[in-house]
C-alpha cells in the first residue's frame, strides 16, 4: 500500500508563480509575433502580385494577344484579375476576353499605400513589354509594422519587388 506522505505535488503557490511568470513572457512575446505577421503578410502579398504580373506577361507572349491584369473597381485592395483581351479594348468584354485569374481581397492587416500606387490597370502587348508610356507602381503596407513592399513593373514589361527602406523604387 502507497503511503500518503511520499506522494508530493506541487503547492497552491508554486502554480500561481509559475502561471504569473508565463503571463508576463508571453505577453512580451505577443507584440513581437503580431509584427511578425504583419511582415510576412505584406511580403507574401506583394509576391502574390509579383507572381500574377508575370504570369500575365507570359500569357501575352504565349497567347500572341494583348492580357490585363487590373485591380477590381480601381482598388488592389479589393483584388485582382487577370485576362487575355482578344478585342484589343484594354477593358473586360463578357463573351469575347477570356478570363484567367480573379484574386480575393486582400485581407487584414495589409493595406494599399494609395499615395504611392499610380495605376490600377497593366495591359501587356504580345511582345511581353507594357502598353503605354511609364512604369507603373503598387504599394504595400501594414498598420501592424513599418514594413513596405511595392511592386514595380518596368515599361520592359519585366516586374519586381522593391523595398523602399533599401533602395529608391
Amino acid at each position: 500500500m502507497i503511503s500518503l506522505r511520499h506522494i508530493r505535488g506541487f503547492t497552491l503557490i508554486e502554480l500561481l508563480v509559475t502561471i504569473a511568470l508565463f503571463a508576463i513572457v508571453s505577453s512580451l512575446a505577443v507584440p513581437s509575433v503580431k509584427t511578425l505577421i504583419a511582415n510576412q503578410a505584406v511580403s507574401s502579398t506583394a509576391s502574390d502580385l509579383l507572381t500574377d504580373v508575370m504570369q500575365t506577361r507570359s500569357l501575352a507572349m504565349a497567347k500572341n494577344s494583348q492580357s490585363v491584369i487590373e485591380s477590381v473597381d480601381d482598388d488592389w485592395g479589393k483584388g485582382w484579375t487577370i485576362y487575355l483581351d482578344k478585342d484589343d479594348n484594354g477593358t473586360f468584354t463578357e463573351g469575347t476576353d477570356t478570363l484567367v485569374i480573379t484574386k480575393a481581397p486582400i485581407v487584414k492587416p495589409v493595406k494599399i499605400d494609395t499615395e504611392k500606387t499610380n495605376k490600377v490597370r497593366f495591359i501587356y502587348q504580345p511582345s511581353g513589354v507594357l502598353a503605354g508610356l511609364a512604369n507603373g507602381t503598387v504599394a504595400f503596407a501594414s498598420d501592424n509594422s513599418t514594413r513596405q513592399r511595392r511592386v514595380v513593373i518596368e515599361k520592359s514589361g519585366r516586374p519586381r519587388i522593391c523595398n523602399p527602406d533599401q533602395q529608391s523604387c
